[in-house]
């Protein structure tokens, strides 16, 4: 119930919303994530909570790893649960990708591992959307499903 009394709205209540939103803001968003699904495979019980306000947590844990990075770049996913003690891992339609566990890294170490996985997620979920066409006279630019780019 929420504060006045009334059934409070629920997550799967919400979603046809949140879809609606997407389609009328970004529907090239929309049709990404329908061709590219993301997922998270990863036990529950060793994710954290993603709540960084200030970007100063880091998030070691290999399920932190995975959401960390999607959420920094807000790109959706669905979650998908996997028994205690496996290393989480990712798939961007069906590309797979390992995370790493971090916690028992150096600070280095897991720096070099942070960014190795970053380049990997970076090339998966590069969009493949048209690019955009620039004109430098008006410095206006407009989608075009050319992929190369031309300026006038």
């Amino acid at each position: 119930m929420d504060h006045h009394g009334r059934p409070a709205a629920r997550r799967r209540d919400l979603l046809p919303i949140f879809k609606g939103i997407t389609k009328a803001a970004n529907p090239a968003l929309l049709e990404a994530t329908q061709q590219y699904p993301v997922k998270v495979y990863a036990d529950p019980n060793n994710c954290t909570f993603q709540f960084d306000p200030v970007g100063k947590a880091t998030f070691r844990k290999s399920c932190d790893v995975a959401k960390s990075f999607l959420s920094k770049k807000g790109i959706p996913y669905t979650n998908e649960v996997l028994p205690a003690g496996q290393i989480a891992y990712l798939t961007v339609g069906t590309e797979k990708i390992e995370a790493f566990e971090g916690s028992a890294l150096s600070a280095a170490d897991f720096k070099t591992q942070s960014a190795a996985f970053a380049a990997k997620m970076n090339a998966a979920t590069r969009p493949t959307l048209p690019r955009p066409i620039c004109r430098a006279s008006t410095r206006r630019c407009s989608c075009s499903s050319s992929s190369s780019s031309s300026s006038t």
